[in-house]
């Protein structure tokens, strides 16, 4: 029994092996045969402004509570904060 256990597991193994290696010379070669289509570039433009509220009702309140509120902390080309109030 062990033997039929070891070679179906050596099949296994060798079959999921012979189906995947012909697909990565395959779709590598397709990727550099491919015609390059037009490539995402983005750009900044006119900045937009949201306005991002977030609301905690404390149902049964009791004693001290903590409350972690997420506050934007990224600046960069796409991202930027104005302000941020309480």
């Amino acid at each position: 029994m062990t033997t039929d256990r070891r070679a179906f597991l050596r099949r296994t193994a060798a079959t999921s092996v012979a189906v995947v290696l012909p697909a990565v010379p395959f779709s590598s070669a397709l990727a550099q045969t491919a015609p390059s289509r037009s490539e995402f570039k983005p750009v900044p433009g006119d900045w937009r402004t949201f306005d991002v509220t977030t609301r905690v009702d404390l149902l049964m309140p009791s004693g001290a509570t903590q409350v972690w509120l997420p506050l934007p902390s990224v600046e960069s080309d796409w991202q930027r904060s104005l302000t941020s109030g309480f």
